[in-house]
């Protein structure tokens, strides 16, 4: 099944991304990543950024340990186009969590065309944020990625 395809099957009812919404920014073989809780400020705006991956990747190089799930609590500099993490959390696939908190975020400009740069995309341009926007539940969306990568079909 193509990005693009996936991608629209799975944003559903589409929307404005406010509190109960979310964006979909990547939806592709291997990692579903979606944006919820943007809230634009300035200088600053702020969103939780959350991956899924279809099938759980290394924690680090040698470490038996799997991540099954990602999140970040980031902060956007919509104007520079960059973005940092307030915190990081990771669930493993054994269940178990690991968090970090960062004192400072470090402010990273992505590559253009990046996951990153999807990312920043997703907070800072409306439009984008409108166009890849979806009311349907987190738990919805990942369900229906995770049967998508087993099967090939999204169950309804």
């Amino acid at each position: 099944m193509s990005r693009s395809r996936l991608i629209s099957l799975l944003i559903g009812g589409l929307g404005l991304a406010a509190c109960s919404e979310r964006v979909i920014v990547r939806a592709a073989s291997d990692v579903l990543v979606t944006i919820e809780e943007i809230k634009p400020g300035d200088p600053f705006a702020t969103a939780q950024v959350r991956y899924l991956f279809a099938k759980p990747m290394p924690l680090a190089e040698g470490d038996p340990s799997l991540v099954a799930r990602m999140s970040y609590d980031a902060v956007f500099d919509c104007a520079r186009k960059t973005w940092g993490h307030r915190s990081q959390a990771l669930t493993l696939a054994d269940g178990r969590s690991v968090s970090q908190t960062y004192v400072q975020p470090d402010m990273d400009a992505p590559t253009p065309g990046s996951l990153g740069d999807s990312i920043v995309q997703g907070v800072c341009d409306p439009t984008v944020r409108k166009r890849r926007a979806s009311r349907r539940p987190q738990a919805s969306l990942e369900r229906d990625y995770l049967e998508t990568m087993g099967s090939g079909v999204i169950r309804r």
